[in-house]
């Protein structure tokens, strides 16, 4: 069949990612997920910072005149420095090249990603292109990856050091065999008829599929044998037996704990109690105060004294409940657009307390928050650490103590919550719904001048986060019931 579509980079990698992702995109792109991740931002600060870098270059830009590729190959032949977005096409397959750059010997093509090291998807980004331009007839004579330095820190004048250049020209020459199979096959994908596929491991591998939900639609499947926890493999396995669902997996095999206790969940619809590991809620003391945070990560470090990519929280949630029963809310939320860690870390010390419990949901990420705040501000490290001792982590009691099959293999908040406080709902806060909105929540309210916008993310990121904490009171309570229940039967039996 003839090739019937020009097809970009980008349809290369999903194709690769899942064939189904790169048919769907072609072909009902109406179907994919909004992306609300600020990862798409973060992306275009850090190639805009790069391009500020080359002060001669020349971007290539849509023309009624010419095309992009026409534009390209004028610049190149004029020997301009650097250009911007240079156009190349090869056999339907088009790709736009961040930075190109003349090095006297012909030009090297320099791959920007907004990572902190060369990973198998940046090879393989600079590869295709590497591989459309020299097919193309370009004299690319280098390739070099440009990303983040982890270890910069931002010392509030300049950026000098923030990135850093890795020669992958040898890892792409090695792989254009390869790159030349790929784009003949996402060629033949697209053109032909829509893939089976079932939803895994690889919906989230490199990135989020913007498909997963309307696959997971499509193939209909009460309790897929994908949502088993950390069970790709033995999805995979499942799959190639034609063993689709849960319910339909065989007695006997052998199966890994925690793949065991869901399978005979769905199996037998009785859910999974352990009634001692619950009652560890009753180890925690009054007054408990359950906390949540929520953080913004920048690439480029907004703040002086920050990394890239470091956690900076700007919002907490607090419930206090009382021993008597009392609950009291406690919020904290900056949108000012300074930094915000000095009044979080106060605030953090003064809703906390000095006594108690301080319940949150997966230990590891509040302690770290709290970690780096006290190395970040030597005056408050005491209180701050003291904070970090009196954690306690409601997600492994939750995760060792009980499972229902409404919460298809995940032990999230969002997944517990509906089995056992259904009253609550994360649908009633609005345009906030994961820390990924929220994030991207923080980023629009301190860089728009609309208040009116100001004032709904506002709202809506209060309500989330107090709805976070609200819930793991919900799960304490929960579990008191179920401990409390118990022991009235055998005081009965």
């Amino acid at each position: 069949m003839t090739d019937q579509y020009c097809i970009t980079k980008s349809r290369v990698k999903a194709f690769l990612q899942c064939p189904k992702r790169a048919y769907l995109q072609q072909h009902n792109p109406g179907c994919a997920a909004t992306d609300t991740s600020p990862a798409a931002l973060t992306g275009h600060a850090v190639g805009t910072y790069v391009k500020s870098l080359y002060t001669n270059g020349v971007e290539v830009k849509h023309c009624n005149q010419y095309s992009p590729d026409e534009i390209t190959a004028q610049l190149i032949d004029n020997q301009t420095d650097d250009i911007f977005e240079a156009s190349f096409t090869h056999n339907n397959v088009n790709v736009r090249i961040d930075v190109l750059s003349n090095n006297g010997n012909g030009y090297t093509i320099n791959e920007v990603k907004a990572k902190t090291s060369v990973t198998d998807d940046v090879i393989i980004d600079a590869a295709i292109q590497y591989y459309v331009a020299t097919q193309s007839g370009a004299n690319v004579t280098c390739v070099n990856a440009i990303t983040i330095n982890k270890d910069f820190v931002y010392n509030g004048n300049d950026y000098h050091g923030l990135m850093q250049e890795q020669d992958i020209t040898e890892r792409c020459l090695m792989l254009q065999n390869y790159i030349a199979q790929v784009c003949q096959s996402t060629h033949s994908c697209i053109n032909g008829a829509e893939p089976c596929q079932h939803t895994s491991s690889h919906c989230n591998k490199p990135v989020a599929c913007e498909f997963k939900e309307h696959c997971k639609a499509q193939n209909n499947i009460e309790f897929p044998v994908s949502s088993l926890p950390n069970g790709h493999k033995l999805a995979a396995k499942l799959y190639s037996e034609n063993i689709t669902d849960i319910r339909q997996i065989p007695t006997g095999i052998k199966l890994a704990k925690f793949h065991e206790r869901v399978t005979t969940t769905v199996q037998s619809g009785k859910p999974y109690v352990d009634i001692y590991t619950l009652g560890e809620v009753n180890n925690m003391v009054f007054p408990i105060t359950y906390l949540d945070f929520e953080t913004v990560q920048f690439a480029i470090p907004a703040f002086i004294g920050t990394k890239p990519y470091q956690q900076i929280p700007f919002q907490l949630s607090a419930h206090t409940e009382y021993s008597n029963g009392e609950v009291e809310h406690a919020e904290y939320l900056d949108l000012t657009g300074d930094d915000p860690r000095r009044n979080f870390a106060e605030q953090l010390i003064k809703v906390c307390g000095k006594t108690g419990s301080i319940a949150v949901y997966n230990k590891s990420f509040e302690k770290m928050i709290i970690t780096q705040l006290a190395s970040d501000f030597d005056d408050l490290k005491a209180p701050l650490m003291a904070i970090a001792d009196r954690l306690f982590d409601l997600l492994p009691v939750m995760k060792n103590g009980y499972y229902h099959q409404d919460m298809h293999g995940s032990w999230s908040i969002k997944s517990v919550l509906p089995v056992v406080a259904p009253h609550l709902s994360y649908a009633s806060v609005g345009m906030v719904q994961d820390g990924a909105q929220a994030s991207l929540g923080y980023i629009t309210a301190t860089t728009t001048h609309d208040p009116l916008m100001v004032s709904d993310i506002r709202r809506a990121l209060l309500a989330y986060c107090k709805l976070d904490t609200r819930a793991m009171i919900e799960i304490a309570y929960w579990c008191r019931r179920k401990v409390d229940r118990h022991r009235e039967l055998q005081q009965c039996a």
